[in-house]
């Protein structure tokens, strides 16, 4: 709370509830990102490289 009070003066806890309210009634919509989605994490398939054909 004391983060968002350094960020705008206007904010009073009342408002941070509203928001709070706010959320519950109009959840986000669409589809939920992936919880695991890092390239870091995929598995190596394969290091071969190809060389592609030429052109004639």
């Amino acid at each position: 709370m004391d983060q968002l009070r350094e960020a705008s003066a206007f904010i009073t806890p009342e408002l941070v509830e509203d928001a709070q309210t706010y959320l519950q009634i109009h959840p986000k919509m669409g589809r939920p990102r992936k919880a695991d989605d890092t390239p870091s994490k995929r598995n190596l398939v394969s290091r071969k490289v190809m060389a592609l054909p030429t052109r004639p």
